[in-house]
């Protein structure tokens, strides 16, 4: 009976070895590849599983989805998908994109990775709760960008990001070797964390007249080092009108933007395109002060001649039919006997009362003329 439980130890040993060595690891099946070229033009493509997309050729489809699955994204031919809302570049998957160029109609799919190349979708709009985009090289350049989920964010760590209007996003995580361009050098406004272009003086960020969002490497950006003007000093005559212009160093700088200032806009007066008008003898300091680093430069201007129009703002008025029921005043403003612009100096709005036919017709922006009139 030993013998025979020894030999039946040593078979059920053989036969757990025989198990164990015979037992070789799973390996995760391969992703699938499909080429562009394979596909018909205008079809839509469900991607379901891992798979590969290979650009081998230009191409339109209608609709892309990828659902609970990664779709990588090579090649170097464009991929156009030009379906319309809800439809177009969609699902609850992922695409990581290392080359080639997409363009899209539509898109919100719940996760996006752009390594390389290019994508040009119109509205990136995305609500999935941890919905993100992940830009690490290449070139991002959506109409505007909006993930409001949950946890959703937009994490910028590398390549380039233009947006012709808005990013929106619950995060934004920008890696400290970028810098925005545009506009200048901007922070996250607070509340939904929102960039927003460049607004024009006296318009608040949140609602901009000019729309554009910039994002490059830090390592790009040439940085102004020095600010001049044309002129150090100047001597004009009352009525006497002189084009400023400023000159950078260096001159291939990424920002050329400057305000303009006067000491005293009574004397000589700036408009915000460097435009120099003399109003009365006297003595002002033109300032141009650069958004790039904050530099300044100055001239000093000498207003010569007798004072024969110095009678502060002056005032006149003539109409002209706008259509058969209102009349709209057409103006011109004086300031000692020099015309000043309307839309520079100052601003007119017109509102008609369709009740008693009359209009009315307001005058902003006339604070510097005032402040410093004769009158």
């Amino acid at each position: 009976m030993k013998k025979s439980y020894s030999l039946l130890g040593c078979l059920a040993l053989s036969l757990v070895l025989a198990l164990v060595f015979s037992c070789k690891p799973v390996r995760a099946a391969e992703p699938t590849t499909i080429n562009l070229s394979d596909l018909e033009e205008g079809q839509k493509l469900e991607i379901t599983e891992d798979s590969i997309l290979n650009l081998d050729t230009d191409k339109t489809l209608s609709e892309l989805t990828v659902n609970d699955c990664e779709l990588t994204i090579n090649g170097t031919a464009t991929l156009t998908i030009n379906g319309s809302y809800p439809k177009g570049l969609y699902g609850s998957g992922k695409i990581t994109m290392n080359s080639g160029s997409l363009v899209s109609n539509y898109f919100e799919l719940a996760k996006f990775e752009l390594n390389d190349g290019t994508f040009k979708p119109n509205n990136v709009f995305v609500s999935d709760d941890n919905g993100y985009f992940t830009l690490n090289g290449g070139y991002f350049c959506p109409r505007n960008i909006m993930y409001y989920g949950k946890n959703a964010s937009l994490n910028i760590n590398g390549g380039h990001l233009e947006s012709d209007e808005s990013i929106n996003s619950t995060k934004i995580n920008i890696s400290e070797k970028m810098f925005i361009v545009e506009p200048w050098n901007s922070e996250i406004y607070s509340g939904h964390k929102i960039y927003y272009g460049q607004a024009v003086e006296d318009i608040s960020p949140m609602y901009p007249t000019s729309n554009c969002v910039r994002i490059i490497p830090k390592d790009e950006v040439i940085f102004l080092n020095n600010l001049s003007l044309s002129d150090s000093d100047l001597t004009l005559e009352i009525g006497e009108t002189k084009q400023f212009s400023a000159n950078f160093m260096p001159e291939n700088a990424a920002n050329k933007k400057v305000t303009w200032s006067s000491s005293d806009p009574s004397v000589a007066y700036i408009d915000i395109n460097g435009l120099v008008t003399a109003y009365k003898s006297g003595t002002a300091t033109i300032t141009a002060t650069s958004e790039d680093g904050d530099l300044t430069a100055t001239c000093d201007i000498t207003v010569g001649g007798a004072d024969t129009n110095s009678e502060g703002l002056k005032i006149e008025i003539s109409y002209f039919v706008w259509d058969s029921t209102q009349k709209i005043p057409y103006i011109k403003i004086f300031y000692n006997g020099v015309v000043i612009k309307e839309g520079f100096d100052y601003n007119l709005s017109n509102e008609y009362n369709m009740d008693n036919g009359l209009s009315t017709t307001t005058i902003t922006g006339l604070d510097n003329f005032v402040l410093k009139s004769n009158k």
